[in-house]
């Protein structure tokens, strides 16, 4: 694996695992070629595979809103990273080999072989009873602690698990809420969440979903996101809306290869042929993607001006610049439908790290502990909520936080990378991307497992290459330290999460 310094003020270069530049190519802002894709198959199936570590960086993005200690006490000062103008940096979700899909277990094998080696060599030489002893106990013990990771990857695709949910959610519910369109000036139209649950049952299940959070006067609602994304609780309208995928950096990576290997949705996303520039389909592995590059302000005008969505060949969009991309491609005559997937931040930074570490040959970043990396420049921090609300370099204030809260209560269907299954079979129900008979549903269901298998693959190989990392360990509290908003904004989304799961078990148990 190979990396390389950007213009952007020796900022992180990164690398997909394939070894080629995550780039969208050319100073004309050209997209991926061809070359980087791959497929693995599962009976017969050929399935497109996108990780998310390749949607990682947009336009210099991952720097964006970094920061670095001031002189003044309490102060942030923002560093912004010079870049060549027309040179936009995107992000990749190409498909990639089945060499590289595996390496996750080739490594996990090779150092169990290795392992095991080890301990036949001291078999055939270590004939003491005490000995014996001690190596079985030293291996009931690894193998104790080999299965309980294991579990957790098998339960939630990562071997962390940061139980801090208490810690960063506040009630709802207070007086206060009930004042937020005198305070904001910000009107709501409400949508019935169930008409077949009477009122006081709506407020008692489904409290996030009906209690706006209080916005300060003079705090806008963004106008592109009220007029132009459809109200996640509205009835849907297929002929005149198209759902939009905000990708989350290390979040979004396994929803995306279901959508598009396993549901055969077609993608617009950033799978634009060098030097194409017409908007049409074509097949990359055996999935379809629209010629477009969603990932970089210069793909998303181009798509713009070329009528994507009129077009009418996306089933799904994806991109990370969730305003740009809804202000520029949608309107109040075809909306867009937005949804994302997130991920604990403690859990999201330390998959950046180790994909950061695996991909570049900077010294200076390949010399640095989780803890050393976290604090630098070439860590996002508060990435969701900055993106979120579009406010990049400037220091965040808790009216940041209750807006992008806001946001995502009245615009956004949620899925978590820590219940993936559970995710996507929300978005299914939601999108209506649900099959029917044996056979299909049969291979539906081993496509998905194939899709959360190569995550749980990976999460083996990140736990292996950094290391156990605990709840109240140094790193974790700088790590909540430096992205406060990011994990007050994650745990809200969580509940909204659990009351949207309920809310389709509701209307799908009345049916």
């Amino acid at each position: 694996m190979s990396g390389s310094s950007g213009s952007g003020g020796g900022r992180v270069s990164y690398r997909g695992r394939d070894g080629n530049r995550n780039n969208s190519g050319s100073g004309s802002g050209s997209g991926n070629s061809n070359s980087n894709s791959g497929t693995y198959t599962y009976e017969d199936e050929e399935i497109d595979i996108i990780y998310d570590e390749d949607l990682l960086d947009a336009d210099k993005d991952v720097s964006l809103g970094n920061t670095k200690e001031s002189n003044v006490p309490g102060s942030l000062e923002f560093e912004v990273n010079d870049y060549e103008v027309g040179k936009p940096r995107g992000y990749i979700d190409d498909a990639i080999t089945e060499e590289v899909m595996n390496s996750a277990d080739e490594r996990l094998n090779k150092k169990r072989s290795s392992c095991s080696t080890k301990k036949m060599v001291v078999g055939a030489f270590g004939a003491a009873a005490i000995l014996a002893i001690i190596i079985g106990t030293s291996l009931g013990q690894d193998t104790i602690e080999e299965k309980k990771i294991e579990e957790k990857i098998n339960e939630r695709s990562s071997a962390f698990e940061f139980d801090d949910h208490d810690e960063y959610m506040k009630p709802v519910g207070t007086a206060e809420t009930e004042t937020t369109e005198e305070k904001s000036g910000i009107s709501e139209t409400n949508f019935p969440l169930d008409e077949t649950t009477d009122a006081g049952a709506i407020t008692e299940s489904y409290q996030l979903l009906e209690t706006a959070i209080p916005l300060e006067q003079g705090t806008v609602f963004p106008p592109a996101f009220e007029q132009y994304l459809a109200d996640v609780r509205a009835p849907r309208n297929i002929n005149r809306e198209t759902p939009l995928f905000w990708q989350v950096p290390f979040a979004g990576g396994p929803f995306q290869n279901f959508m598009s290997g396993c549901a055969k949705k077609v993608l617009a996303s950033n799978h634009r042929i060098d030097n194409d520039y017409e908007i049409k389909k074509h097949i990359v592995g055996k999935s379809e993607y629209v010629n477009v590059d969603l990932s970089t302000p210069d793909g998303i005008t181009h798509a713009a001006e070329n009528n994507l969505v009129k077009a009418g060949l996306a089933d799904v969009i994806v991109s990370n610049h969730v305003h740009l991309t809804t202000s520029t491609l949608f309107s109040a005559s075809h909306k867009g439908r937005l949804f994302t997937a997130l991920r604990h931040p403690v859990d999201r930074s330390i998959f950046e790290y180790h994909y950061v570490m695996s991909t570049t040959t900077i010294p200076e970043v390949r010399s640095m502990s989780l803890d050393e990396f976290v604090t630098s420049r070439h860590s996002d921090k508060d990435w969701v909520t900055r993106f979120l609300i579009n406010k990049r370099q400037v220091p965040l204030s808790p009216e940041d936080l209750e807006l992008a809260k806001e946001i995502l209560r009245r615009r956004c269907l949620i899925g978590l990378h820590e219940y993936i299954e559970q995710s996507i079979t929300l978005f299914e129900e939601y999108f209506g991307w649900t099959v029917n008979g044996l056979g299909a549903t049969k291979a539906h269901k081993n496509c998905m497992n194939q899709v959360i298998s190569k995550e749980n693959s990976y999460a083996r190989d990140a736990y292996h290459g950094v290391g156990n990392v605990e709840k109240g360990s140094d790193v974790y509290n700088k790590i909540v330290e430096l992205n406060s908003y990011d994990m007050q904004l994650y745990w809200y989304a969580f509940d909204l999460f659990k009351e949207q799961q309920s809310l389709m078990r509701a209307k799908r148990e009345s049916l």
